[in-house]
């Protein structure tokens, strides 16, 4: 995964402008997308479509020629939807670091594919990991965790903090612990 880690840190050496997205939790990551030039909608859809990100040189919504649009039926998940919105940006970023064009991008993010460790692409699964660095950058979530292991915490009680924190599920918080190899 140290391949991703580079990926996004080269991203955020290209994106000067977004330095101050990555220095406290929580990530706005609409303003993020938004800053990348994408309009982020929320959009009633069947409930094993989570969202989508769209790009194209002709406008595909009104006059947005870039969009990112999340389930409604999430709306009230605010960590899930905010793992939504950074799981489609994260495309727009694999894309461009990898020199892929995005003028013509679309990506769907399937219920299942997020659930089903088995069913999901190993391209998937990076974009995940992506998106996880980008909620729960590892400078600022490593001093979290340093400050809140200090104290003492029970391990629940850190991950549970961890989550207001970032705003992410604990779910993952446990995953980013490992990715880090914090506990």
């Amino acid at each position: 995964m140290a391949r991703l880690d580079d990926t996004l840190a080269r991203f955020k050496q290209e994106e000067k402008q977004l330095n101050g997205f990555w220095d406290r939790p929580p990530v706005d990551v609409i303003k993020l997308a938004t800053e990348l030039g994408f309009a982020v909608f929320p959009l009633k859809m069947k409930k094993e479509i989570e969202g989508f990100i769209l790009s194209d040189d002709q406008p595909t919504v009104g006059s947005y020629k870039k969009i990112v649009v999340f389930n409604s039926g999430l709306a009230d998940n605010e960590p899930h939807v905010r793992f939504i919105i950074s799981h489609e940006i994260c495309h727009y970023i694999s894309d461009r670091m990898n020199r892929r064009s995005t003028d013509k991008m679309n990506y769907i993010s399937m219920r299942s594919s997020h659930r089903e460790e088995t069913a999901r692409k190993e391209s998937e699964q990076e974009i995940d990991y992506l998106a996880a660095a980008l909620l729960m950058p590892s400078d600022s979530f490593k001093a979290a965790y340093s400050e809140l292991k200090s104290e003492n915490l029970p391990l629940q009680s850190i991950i549970n903090e961890l989550s207001k924190q970032f705003v992410v599920e604990d779910s993952a918080v446990i995953n980013r612990l490992d990715e880090l190899d914090l506990v």
